[in-house]
């Protein structure tokens, strides 16, 4: 039975039925959906052209190989230099000996070990430099090129106060300017550049 209802009483409207969760949207596709989005702050990739003549950036030009195994050839004569220099101990005794310079046999014989040492040294330091930093141009540093030109002209200067060997001196020279011209030749300037940008 159900009680009548009083005046003051007034019945609760029944709520509404909540509503059904609406569908899962499907978003427009998107270029990249699915994919990771690329970084629009980066700069873009840079064509055959830009890294040199559609060559690789790994692999160096004609010309900087070239002038690779020539600065390999100044490094091997600094070593045969050295090699000459320890060889010409005797003669540059004998030199000293002439010189009227009053020197005893001990002094002599020191002198002359000190000069092949000195020079000896110079040479075999130079050898390693030019070896170095051969390597490390022909990977396209830059900063190996500048050394290498800087330290070719000290060596063609150093060759003209020690090196007792014309022809040596010579070859020295030549190969220090080819090295110099190849360096900086366009393919070679860009390989490096390119180097530097990777």
């Amino acid at each position: 039975m159900t009680t009548p209802q009083e005046p003051g009483d007034r019945e609760q409207p029944t709520p509404f039925p909540s509503a059904p969760p609406p569908p899962p949207e499907q978003l427009p596709p998107t270029p990249y959906q699915g994919e990771v989005e690329p970084n629009v702050l980066s700069a873009p990739p840079l064509s055959a052209s830009e890294i040199g003549g559609g060559a690789p950036v790994g692999e160096a030009p004609k010309e900087l190989r070239i002038a690779f195994f020539l600065w390999l050839g100044v490094a091997f004569l600094h070593f045969v230099a050295a090699v000459l220099a320890i060889a010409s101990h005797g003669s540059l005794a004998d030199v000293l000996r002439q010189s009227g310079q009053g020197l005893t046999e001990e002094q002599i014989t020191a002198a002359a070990s000190v000069v092949v040492a000195v020079v000896a040294v110079i040479d075999i330091v130079f050898a390693a430099l030019f070896t170095w930093f051969s390597l490390k141009v022909r990977a396209g540093r830059g900063w190996a090129r500048t050394l290498l030109m800087i330290f070719g002209a000290v060596a063609v200067f150093a060759g003209l106060v020690t090196l007792s060997s014309l022809l040596l001196l010579i070859l020295i020279v030549a190969l220090v300017v080819a090295g110099f011209v190849m360096l900086n030749l366009r393919p070679t300037s860009e390989f490096i550049a390119a180097q530097r940008r990777a």
